[in-house]
């Protein structure tokens, strides 16, 4: 039965839209049923993108049960080449060329589902699971070994009653809750802290005067300063005297009679 459906068929295969098309159905070693345009190799382990994990499979239902099947573009299927494969999560529904491929699908799919819920991991080889490697199921693992009980929760303001023989957690260390005091500073013998040393005073800082502060400024070096009225003075009388001789000899220069004098002044 299994080298049924691991040489695949070619099926019409019915959508929940649209119209039905042709495609090529076959189950790979790993019990994976896929679906494809082309012709697939079962021998890979994913053929195609679309595929139902036969291990999963609820039921392999005749005719047109399915709401697929009951559409109306599924109106001209025959009932007895019908056959759907019904998943948790969807549903492969697929027409036969004849009653006998449709027939011995239906009990090969059957007995591969058997196989593969029953521990086989290959088709081809048909290896299989020894029971001690199966999986266990949840009622299995609650009948071999059931939970313990759990102790009850002590209500509030009842204190922990101590079992004989139960060994009791050491108790956690104390926290101490003060700081540690500062180390003291070293005295001079009268019980007061030592004075600090004074620094020296800065220039331009604030100096406190009473009880109000004052700012004193650094002094500016003094600048030479030359008596008022003495450089004009001189100025103004050199310039006079200038200004008399050049106007005289001006003046004398077309006289005979002072001609003599400006030869001996000027030459």
């Amino acid at each position: 039965m299994r080298q049924v459906v691991l040489g695949g068929a070619k099926f019409l295969k019915f959508g929940k839209r649209g119209k039905p098309h042709i495609r090529y159905v076959c189950v790979n070693v790993l019990g994976n049923l896929h679906w494809d345009e082309y012709a697939m190799d079962s021998s890979h382990f994913r053929p195609s993108e679309n595929f139902i994990r036969l291990k999963e499979v609820v039921q392999v239902c005749k005719g047109k049960e399915s709401e697929t099947l009951q559409r109306r573009a599924a109106d001209d299927a025959p009932d007895y080449l019908c056959l759907s494969v019904v998943a948790p999560d969807r549903t492969l529904d697929l027409q036969a060329v004849s009653i006998e491929q449709r027939d011995l699908w239906v009990r090969a799919l059957e007995s591969v589902i058997k196989d593969l819920q029953g521990g086989m991991i290959n088709l081809a080889t048909g290896a299989r699971l020894e029971a001690h490697q199966q999986p266990a199921t949840a009622a299995a693992i609650a009948a071999a070994a059931p939970l313990p009980a759990l102790p009850p929760v002590p209500s509030a303001g009842s204190q922990p009653k101590l079992v004989v023989g139960q060994q009791s957690a050491p108790p956690l260390p104390s926290v101490p809750s003060v700081a540690p005091a500062l180390p003291k500073q070293p005295s001079n013998g009268s019980g007061s802290q030592p004075p600090l040393p004074a620094l020296p005073p800065v220039p331009g800082a604030a100096t406190a005067s009473g009880n109000k502060a004052s700012v004193s400024a650094p002094a500016l070096p003094e600048l030479p300063v030359s008596e008022p009225g003495v450089q004009g003075e001189n100025v103004w009388f050199f310039t006079a005297v200038l200004s008399f001789t050049l106007a005289l000899r001006c003046w004398t220069r077309d006289r005979p009679i002072w001609r003599s004098f400006n030869t001996c002044i000027w030459g």
